[in-house]
C-alpha cells in the first residue's frame, strides 16, 4: 500500500472514531491540525486505534539528523511561546505531546503553533 492510500485509510479511521481529519492532499501527505481535532482525549484514543494504518505503525524511525533537529527546534519554539512541549525522543522522533497535558484547543497552543509553523520545512 502506498503512502497516500495509507494516509487516506488513517484519515477515514480517525473520522470513524469521531475526529474530523481531512483526506490527504494531492501529495499524499496528511494535513492534520491538532487544534481542530476537537476533544483531546478522543483524538488520542482515535490516533491509537488508527495508527496501524501509518508506516511502521505510527512510529517514526530513521529520522535524518536534519529532521530530528527540526523537531527539536519546533519543540523549543513552542516552549518559548509558553507551551510545555518536550524535545523529541532521539531514537524515534516522537515526543510525549499526546500523553502530556497539552490542551490542543487552547488559544495559547493555537497561537504557539501559528508562531512556530515556519520552523518546520516540508
Amino acid at each position: 500500500m502506498d503512502k497516500a492510500e495509507a494516509n487516506r485509510q488513517f484519515a477515514r479511521c480517525m473520522r470513524e472514531h469521531g475526529v474530523d481529519v481531512p483526506d490527504p492532499g494531492p501529495d499524499g501527505n496528511l494535513q492534520f491540525d491538532a487544534g481542530a481535532a476537537g476533544d483531546r482525549n478522543k483524538a488520542v484514543a482515535a490516533a491509537s486505534a488508527c495508527q496501524r494504518y501509518l508506516p511502521n505503525g505510527g512510529e517514526l524511525q530513521n529520522l535524518s539528523p536534519e529532521q530530528l533537529e527540526q523537531a527539536r527546534a519546533f519543540a523549543k519554539c513552542m516552549r518559548e511561546h509558553g507551551i510545555d512541549m518536550p524535545d523529541p525522543d532521539p531514537n524515534t522522533g516522537l515526543s510525549a505531546i499526546l500523553k502530556g497535558g497539552i490542551d490542543f484547543n487552547s488559544p495559547e497552543f493555537q497561537a504557539a503553533t501559528q508562531a512556530c509553523k515556519g520552523v518546520v520545512q516540508r
